[in-house]
C-alpha cells in the first residue's frame, strides 16, 4: 500500500482567488505538511488539530513544498513504466526514497 497524505497551510481562499500567472509570479509553490505512507513505514509528518496563526508565524508547520513534491512523484509514476527501480531525492533532506515495482504493485 502506497499513501500520500497532505495538508495545505497556506490561505486557500487568497489561492482560490489567484490566476495561474498571478500564483507562478507571486508564490510558485504551496507550503504543507505531507506523509508518505508504505505499508508499515512511513515518511514526513502530519497534524490533524487545528493550526492557529500563531503556530504558523512560529513556523511550526509548512516546511514541506507541495507541488514540487508532487512533480517529483508524478515523475516517479513516469519513471516506473520503463524502470522496476528508482529513487527519488527528499526535498531539503540527504535521505532517498526508494520505489520498486514488482507486477502491478510499487
Amino acid at each position: 500500500m502506497f499513501q500520500i497524505n497532505y495538508r495545505i497551510v497556506e490561505n486557500e481562499d487568497e489561492l482560490k482567488k489567484m490566476t495561474k500567472e498571478a500564483y507562478d509570479d507571486e508564490w510558485g509553490n504551496i507550503e504543507g505538511l505531507l506523509e508518505l505512507c508504505f505499508n508499515e513505514s512511513s515518511s514526513g509528518y502530519m497534524y490533524d488539530g487545528e493550526i492557529s496563526p500563531e503556530m504558523l508565524a512560529a513556523g511550526c508547520f509548512g516546511d514541506e513544498l507541495l507541488v514540487s513534491w508532487f512533480h517529483n512523484l508524478l515523475d516517479a509514476v513516469i519513471a516506473l513504466r520503463e524502470a522496476d527501480y528508482i529513487t527519488v531525492c527528499q526535498i531539503e533532506c540527504l535521505r532517498m526514497l526508494e520505489f520498486k515495482k514488482r507486477d502491478e504493485f510499487l
